[in-house]
């Protein structure tokens, strides 16, 4: 069994989606796709809308974003 908990966070995908980092490179850090990752970023897709795994994804990937910063 694994012991990995995944956690979700809008708050934090927003806050990501804002920051100056292109989709592409949330994209390849993710593993989500680049479209996908653009249409919430234009609003085509809402973030509510998204399943648990993509928020997960994104919620990681700013979780380890915010680690590297002082």
């Amino acid at each position: 069994m694994n012991d990995t908990k995944m956690t979700g966070d809008i708050g934090k995908v927003e806050k990501l989606l804002a920051m100056d980092i292109t989709s592409y490179r949330i994209a390849k850090e993710t593993g989500l796709e680049q479209a996908t990752v653009w249409r919430i970023r234009e609003g085509d897709t809402k973030i509510e809308r998204m399943n648990f795994d993509s928020v997960a994804r994104l919620t990681a990937y700013y979780d380890k974003i915010k680690e590297e910063k002082p």
